[in-house]
């Protein structure tokens, strides 16, 4: 018996990956040494050691900018990102493309049960009763690593939990105006058995 569950991991492919978090605290403690070295021209000593400190702290100041606008930079990429689906990749990637076309297209997604497509058969027949469209989509979190597996087996079933952080975005409009608008930062789960 194993003392820890095998948990594997189908890894996601991000172009842009999270801002280094040193690059900041680097560019701030660089910046503060050069403006410390070049304050000691201010003092009162020899003319040599002055301009050798000053151009000391000129040089650290401007690392310290090219330490902060590579960091502003990778922070820029990273909220402007947006994340998608891989098709193929795995159940959930191929719901998640089928579900946000379902709910542009009206096109029941192929991947999911009977009972999950009368659900939302239902759901559209519901809205559209009383004039209200929902803009529904979901994409997956920037800052995770893809899909994780827990397979546990018994002498009579084998289980397999899939997890994955997912990011909801939905909004509801009746006519003209948007009624409500969310967006839910959430854990999608699914057993296979």
């Amino acid at each position: 018996m194993d003392i820890l569950p095998p948990i594997s991991n189908i890894k996601r492919n991000h172009p842009v990956s999270l801002p280094d978090a040193t690059l900041f605290p680097k560019s701030i403690g660089v910046l503060a040494a050069g403006i410390l070295s070049a304050s000691v021209y201010t003092c009162e000593i020899d003319r040599t050691p002055r301009f050798i400190f000053l151009g000391i702290g000129i040089v650290l100041i401007i690392i310290a900018v090219i330490l902060l606008i590579r960091y502003i930079k990778q922070v820029t990429a990273f909220k402007k990102y947006k994340p998608s689906w891989e098709k193929h990749k795995s159940i959930y990637d191929d719901f998640a493309i089928e579900l946000n076309h379902w709910y542009d297209s009206g096109l029941p997604p192929k991947s999911c049960d009977g009972d999950t497509s009368y659900a939302l058969h239902l759901q559209k027949e519901r809205l559209n009763r009383k004039g209200i469209q929902m803009i529904h989509y979901t994409t997956p979190a920037k800052d995770t690593n893809g899909t994780s597996y827990l397979t546990r087996n018994t002498v009579w079933y084998s289980v397999d939990t899939m997890d994955e952080r997912i990011n909801r975005h939905l909004r509801f409009d009746q006519m003209i105006s948007c009624m409500r608008w969310l967006c839910i930062h959430q854990m999608k789960q699914s057993f296979i058995i």
